[in-house]
């Protein structure tokens, strides 16, 4: 049993391709994580854009940003991902960050793939380009961000009946099958 992750930032509304990343480009949102800590993050890729082919995903924070990103403090990387793929959600371990402070949300890939685009509906950042000082104001990234909310999955009572009457049901046919086969 496990903590749960919960979204903390989000920008869904989605409009055409913004973000192209492959080997050589990669791209990004800042936000301002509500949450004290990160434990995953995620970006919406455009069905309309990419090369068609299956790849990996990065997906890294990282808490500043100038021509390149630096300070890395977590990232994950999922395979298969297509242009076709919709939400492509990375987890990891929660890592702390200070509440309402500025970090940065970075996607490469080794496909060509196209992340979408809202005309700066998010109040608390913008998009940004690798290899540019330039953050574009008027645009954001479709993304999320997820966080630890410390509580642990517990198995709903009803899932707990069923499997209590599935092992009690699987118990008297065993019963009954050894006993028929001593009567044998």
């Amino acid at each position: 049993m496990s903590a749960a992750p919960v979204v903390d930032q989000s920008n869904e509304p989605r409009a055409a391709g913004f973000c192209f990343t492959n080997d050589s480009f990669s791209c990004g949102q800042s936000f301002r994580q509500d949450a004290s800590n990160i434990s995953g993050g995620s970006f919406y890729v455009d069905p309309g854009y990419g090369d068609g082919s299956a790849g990996t995903v990065t997906i890294s924070v990282y808490s500043s940003y100038g021509t390149t990103p630096s300070g890395l403090l977590a990232s994950g990387t999922v395979s298969g991902v297509t242009q076709n793929s919709g939400w492509i959600d990375v987890f990891w371990n929660p890592v702390a960050l200070t509440s309402g402070t500025q970090y940065f949300l970075i996607m490469q890939s080794t496909n060509a793939i196209v992340a979408s685009y809202s005309r700066n509906q998010y109040a608390d950042g913008n998009a940004v380009y690798i290899g540019s000082t330039t953050a574009y104001a008027g645009f954001d990234l479709v993304f999320r961000t997820f966080a630890d909310d410390g509580a642990t999955q517990v198995p709903e009572p009803g899932s707990l009946a069923l499997l209590a009457i599935g092992l009690a049901g699987l118990g008297f046919g065993l019963r009954r099958k050894a006993k028929s086969q001593r009567a044998e």
